[in-house]
């Protein structure tokens, strides 16, 4: 049951209560427009015609546009004008027939009608005549009594209509004028006085209002409740669709056709484990043989690991379970070379190694030869064998790996009579060796996490995420002993250069290659630094080097000294072809425009920093994953590598007691022992940069070429600063790097850090913060 059908037509529901005689004097009869916007109406006894919108309006008012005898004499008549938020049945007078004074009637007539929609902007839109029928309703009134009526009753249609509005702008997504501002201030979101303009390369302020729809838009941010969840960013960013669809949020509406990414894949972490002894004794040796005897798998037959087996205390269960795991290892490996000798390996691994076997097996024609397994655990060969968490395989052939991958992909090949290892190669992304070398495809499924290639081509697998990585430390300290240690975290056939400078400086030859110029060449450590002691300051190479965004070194000499003391591995010195140093060192404009291709090449590729220096006869361009002196990271958000260290004492500690205390950070740091004879574990974390995201953070990009205005460009920093999980880093660089037009040419400038960080914030505080301090 509706309880108010009338709405604002306060006027037909007085007339519905007459009765008797006064009944009669006042009637309302609606009219039907037609779908060309036209009506017919009827002459009657004191008529009055009325109009009123069919619906309850909103933010929008309606203009109604009425042409008397269209099809004779067309006169126009005075328009109405309903505002926004006018209800349904607010009827206002359209026109008052002339009547005859004898009998009080007036003639029909014919009106033809069209409707103008008012935005809140201003613009009045005509709308389409077939929709007129669907936003007016018009009726005629007929008597002395009905006027009446319709007169004491028309306030009422006001003062619902204001109420209505009273009520709307209580919401942000209808507020307007002084209204917004009071929203705007219970959110600490004050309306803009100016706007942002570039002049000169210079972000500057100009004077302008903002307007209501550019202020709700911000408001629109930080109103509704905000679970910061991923779903949650890619809905304000984007708006609803698929990626394929246009920008729907409200940077489309602020004209930003393309889509958001939000990136999290994060790169692994490495880790590496050395087992250090401290004082006399053999505390070392005794650990590591008890982890043999105790832990580890032997998987040859023989007195003495058919003795080691059949010595531990453990349940049938396990004991049967370490008996499959050796009987899997023989059937499936060959021990060679310093796996001969009683080998060892970890459980983990070895289970992951049967698995591997087992899929080989089931991707083969035949049963294959025997997997070589070359070095198994060992106490002498550093902190990749210690503890048998890994072990060196031989690299299969490429046509065996292109012979597995082709099984692997048939959709024809029979199923495996191994169940398990059916439902992992169903699994499979096979790839062919020219791709994939090290066959990662099938080894990292099987759970090999690391597939690292070593010097003489042999593989290093293990169940841990190790990579390449590395600790140089002694075996034994004595009591309270200092010592210097190094991590490396070695490229593939180490030693040799950090794995992310090698990868990243091989993307960057084959880029720079794509694009015709003379390739570099790169030089060896020794010649390197004999090259940096050389290094002037020649104005016209600063000049260009200023030009291209480079560190323009006035005082070599202090930061070659600096460069030295930083380790080998994690910088690459590069020479310039003559072809490119010759206009460097002459001052040649158009040279920075080569050395901003480059440098963006080798950004590109991963470089962190690059340092560029001149000799008498050579440009050097310093390159690094870590910062360099002078240049700092001058090519990414931050390093692209790093070292944390622990150490982790073995067997039982009193609390309180020394355990040992190393440097945290760096590639090289100092170690002392305990003060006390014992062992422990030097431990370090490796992070590798190598295009993925950081643990604890995501990364908003856009697609190539899409551009964001400079207020684009503030609303959407001003967005990821509200919505972000606290802990949780936005990583906002290859937006400010690559995605941001300031003079409006269509072409993005990378921002420099001072500009990166020149724009408006939108929310200082929220109402109710204290402002003022109470004495006790």
């Amino acid at each position: 049951m509706d309880a108010d059908p009338y709405l604002s037509a306060a006027h037909q529901a007085m007339i519905a209560q007459l009765t008797g005689p006064l009944a009669g004097g006042a009637t309302d009869e609606p009219l039907e427009l037609d779908a060309a916007g036209r009506v017919t109406v009827p002459g009657g006894w004191e008529p009055l015609l009325l109009a009123a919108p069919a619906v309850s309006l909103r933010e929008n008012g309606l203009r109604l546009e009425c042409v008397l005898d269209p099809d004779g004499a067309a006169t126009p008549l005075p328009g109405l004008t309903f505002a926004a938020w006018t209800e349904a049945g607010a009827y206002l007078p359209l026109r008052r027939p002339v009547t005859d004074p004898a009998t009080r009637t007036a003639q029909g007539c014919t009106l033809a009608l069209r409707v103008r929609e008012l935005r809140q902007d201003g613009f009045a839109r005509l709308v389409p005549v077939a929709r007129t029928r669907n936003l007016v309703r018009l009726s005629t009134l007929h008597g002395v009594l009905g006027r009446v009526l319709y007169l004491l009753a028309a306030e009422k249609a006001r003062l619902r209509r204001q109420s209505r509005e009273i009520q709307s702008v209580r919401q942000v997504g209808q507020a307007f004028a002084d209204a917004l501002d009071r929203h705007g201030a219970d959110l600490g979101v004050a309306r803009f006085a100016e706007t942002l303009a570039v002049k000169n390369g210079q972000i500057v302020t100009l004077p302008a209002r903002e307007a209501d729809s550019d202020y709700r838009r911000r408001l629109s941010i930080y109103r509704p409740w905000l679970l910061p969840t991923r779903s949650r960013l890619l809905g304000m960013l984007n708006g609803p669709g698929d990626a394929a669809d246009p920008n729907a949020g409200p940077l489309g509406e602020m004209g930003l056709p393309a889509r958001f990414v939000v990136e999290e894949d994060d790169n692994e972490l490495a880790v590496s484990m050395k087992i250090v002894g401290v004082g006399a004794g053999g505390h070392r040796d005794g650990f590591l043989r008890y982890v043999r005897e105790a832990y580890l798998i032997w998987p040859l037959a023989g007195p003495v690991a058919d003795g080691v087996h059949a010595r531990r205390f453990v349940s049938a269960e396990e004991r049967a379970r370490q008996g499959a795991l050796r009987a899997g290892l023989r059937a499936g490996y060959a021990f060679t070379g310093e796996a001969a000798a009683d080998p060892a390996l970890a459980p983990q691994l070895a289970a992951a190694l049967i698995r591997l076997a087992r899929c080989r097996t089931a991707l083969s024609a035949g049963p294959p030869a025997p997997w070589p397994v070359r070095r198994a655990q060992r106490p002498d060969r550093g902190s990749r064998y210690e503890l048998g968490l890994g072990c060196d395989l031989a690299a299969p052939s490429p046509a065996e790996l292109d012979a597995l991958a082709a099984r692997a992909a048939d959709p024809a090949r029979p199923p495996a009579q191994d169940a398990a290892a059916e439902t992992l190669l169903r699994s499979l992304s096979p790839m062919p060796a020219a791709q994939d070398p090290e066959g990662r495809w099938l080894l990292a499924a099987c759970g090999l996490r690391t597939v690292h290639r070593l010097a003489g081509g042999d593989l290093y697998v293990s169940t841990l995420p190790t990579y390449g990585l590395t600790i140089e430390a002694p075996d034994t300290l004595p009591v309270g002993g200092v010592a210097d240690v190094a991590a490396r975290h070695q490229a593939p056939g180490d030693p040799g250069a950090n794995a992310v400078l090698a990868e990243a400086l091989a993307r960057a030859a084959a880029a720079w290659a794509a694009t015709g110029a003379a390739a570099w060449s790169e030089l060896s450590d020794a010649d390197a630094r004999a090259q940096w002691t050389g290094a002037q300051a020649l104005p016209a190479a600063l000049t260009v080097f200023a030009a291209a965004s480079l560190p323009a070194v006035q005082e070599p000499a202090p930061i070659v000294e600096r460069l030295a003391r930083l380790p080998a591995e994690l910088l690459v010195t590069v020479r310039l072809d003559p072809e490119l140093a010759q206009p460097i060192t002459t001052g040649d404009p158009a040279a920075a425009d080569t050395l901003r291709t480059l440098v963006a090449v080798l950004e590109t590729a991963g470089i962190a920093s690059v340092l560029p220096l001149v000799t008498p006869r050579n440009v050097l361009l310093i390159l690094g994953v870590v910062g360099l002196p002078g240049a700092d990271v001058n090519l990414a958000p931050r390093r692209s590598t790093g070292f944390r260290w622990y150490v982790v004492p073995l067997g039982r500690r009193l609390p309180g007691s020394d355990t040992g205390r190393i440097g945290v950070l760096g590639a090289r740091t100092r170690l002392r022992a305990a003060r006390v004879p014992g062992v422990f574990a030097l431990v370090t974390l490796g992070y590798a940069r190598r295009g993925r995201t950081d643990p604890y953070e995501h990364r908003v990009d856009l697609p190539d070429h899409a551009v964001l205005s400079l207020l684009q460009y503030e609303f959407t920093m001003n967005l990821l600063e509200h919505c972000h999980p606290a802990g949780v880093e936005v990583n906002t660089y290859a937006l400010r790097r690559r995605h941001v037009d300031l003079d409006g040419d269509g072409d993005a400038e990378p921002l420099n850090p001072a500009l990166a960080r020149t724009f408006r914030i939108f929310r200082r505080r929220h109402r109710g913060e204290a402002a003022a301090t109470f004495d006790s």
